[in-house]
């Protein structure tokens, strides 16, 4: 699998890459958990910032009929 590193127990050094991988699976999957709940987030303020563009945009358009 990997050679230990010392003082963690979670974590192994890949001997081919020498990358340090955390095997710890409780903490994968609440990272992954978090990165889920941020991407939501980000949707769903881009989602709110279009539709604030297009509400701008209707107002303008309603303003200029009745100017």
């Amino acid at each position: 699998m990997g050679i230990k590193v010392e003082g963690h127990a979670h974590l192994v050094r890949d001997e081919e890459s020498h990358a340090i991988i955390n095997t710890d699976i409780k903490q994968y999957r609440l990272t992954m958990k978090r990165r889920q709940m941020l991407m939501t987030q980000r949707d769903e303020i881009n989602s709110l910032k279009n539709d604030m563009g297009e509400i701008k945009t209707l107002l303008k358009e309603l303003i200029n009929k009745d100017g």
